[in-house]
C-alpha cells in the first residue's frame, strides 16, 4: 500500500509531541529497518495493534519498508518548520532538487573531505556545509554552499560578533 493510499484509508495514531521525540531520538530520525534518513518521509506504527501508543510500542519506518503494513499509522514529524517551509519554497522557486545525504557527502569530497578552515579530516570530526545565502533570506540548496567546516572552525569564522567578544576576552588577559 503506497503512502498516498495509506493517507485515505487509514486511521491516525495519536501520539503525544514527546513520544514523537523520544521515537526520534531512539531511531536517529532514520527508517528502522534501512536506515534512510530523511525524518519528513517516515511514519510512526504500531509494533503491537492492541498497544498502547507509547515510544516502546511505536517503529518509524520510510514508504518502501511499510508497504506491506495495513492499519493505523502517523508522521514521525508533525510540521515542518519555518527554515524547512522556505528552504522547500525556494528550491521549488530556483528549480534545484534538495540536498540529499549523499550530495552533502559528494559535496564534502570533492573539496578534500577536511575542514577548509582548520584542516581537520572529515574522519576525524562531522563536517557541515552551510548556504551562501541563508535560507531565510533565500537561499536554496544549489551548488552555491560555504566551504566544509567543522563547527568550531565555523563559530570562528562566521560569528563577527563572536570573534570581537574573543578579541576583547583576549586583550583583557593580555593586559594582566
Amino acid at each position: 500500500m503506497t503512502s498516498v493510499e495509506r493517507m485515505f484509508t487509514s486511521r491516525r495514531i495519536a501520539v503525544a509531541p514527546g513520544v514523537r521525540a523520544t521515537v526520534e531520538g531512539r531511531c536517529g530520525a532514520a527508517c528502522e529497518s534501512c536506515g534512510l534518513a530523511w525524518p519528513w518521509a517516515l511514519d510512526l506504527f504500531r509494533v503491537s495493534e492492541d498497544g498502547p501508543n507509547t515510544a516502546a510500542n511505536l517503529v518509524a519506518l520510510c514508504p518502501r519498508c511499510s508497504e506491506d503494513r495495513v492499519g493505523p499509522c502517523t508522521p514521525l514529524v508533525a510540521h515542518h518548520g519555518l527554515r524547512e517551509r522556505m528552504r522547500f519554497a525556494n528550491n521549488r522557486r530556483a528549480a534545484v532538487h534538495p540536498l540529499t545525504p549523499a550530495r552533502r557527502r559528494a559535496l564534502i569530497a570533492s573539496r578534500g573531505g577536511c575542514c577548509e578552515i582548520c584542516g581537520i579530516s572529515g574522519s576525524l570530526r562531522t563536517l557541515e556545509v552551510h548556504h551562501v545565502l541563508a535560507v531565510l533570506q533565500g537561499g536554496h540548496d544549489g551548488d552555491a554552499f560555504q566551504p566544509s567546516t567543522t563547527s568550531r572552525a565555523n563559530l570562528r569564522v562566521s560569528n563577527p560578533r563572536l570573534s570581537r567578544l574573543r578579541a576583547k576576552f583576549s586583550d583583557t588577559r593580555q593586559a594582566r
